[in-house]
């Protein structure tokens, strides 16, 4: 579906609902449809740039921050790369992606984002049948 489009039939529900909502573009990989999520109205985006080496990562998500936030709006990014159903890996190999603390610290004092998803034992789509084993302290 087209942003714009989208954007409009939002901003149609609020206005005839009156209810308070709130459009986060999400994972945006690709700078052009950062730019157009910009432009179009939305009121956070998710710089997704696991694709990336960490230095590239932390250039391309600091250039969408500043124009994201020159807008008044909020940015979250993601450091690395969170598993599919765990992607039949290891449980090193598993762990080796949970997000490092302080790589974690120096990318958002240089990305200046105002959210960072980290990996902490959670996946994308399904958990395994034991369910998820989070690790909140590191």
């Amino acid at each position: 579906m087209d942003l714009l489009v989208l954007v409009f039939f939002l901003l149609w529900t609020w206005i005839e609902f009156k209810v308070p909502i709130s459009v986060h573009y999400d994972h945006g990989i690709s700078k052009s449809n950062l730019l157009q999520a910009l432009e179009a109205g939305f009121d956070s985006v998710m710089v997704d740039g696991f694709h990336l080496t960490l230095g590239e990562n932390i250039l391309y998500t600091k250039s969408i921050s500043s124009l994201a936030h020159a807008k008044g709006l909020l940015v979250e990014a993601e450091l690395g790369r969170l598993s599919d159903s765990e992607d039949g890996l290891t449980v090193e190999e598993y762990e080796a992606r949970f997000t490092d603390v302080v790589q974690a610290e120096g990318f958002i004092d240089e990305t200046s984002i105002d959210a960072l998803a980290v990996c902490i034992g959670n996946v994308h789509e399904k958990y395994p049948p034991s369910g998820p084993n989070l690790i909140f302290e590191f």
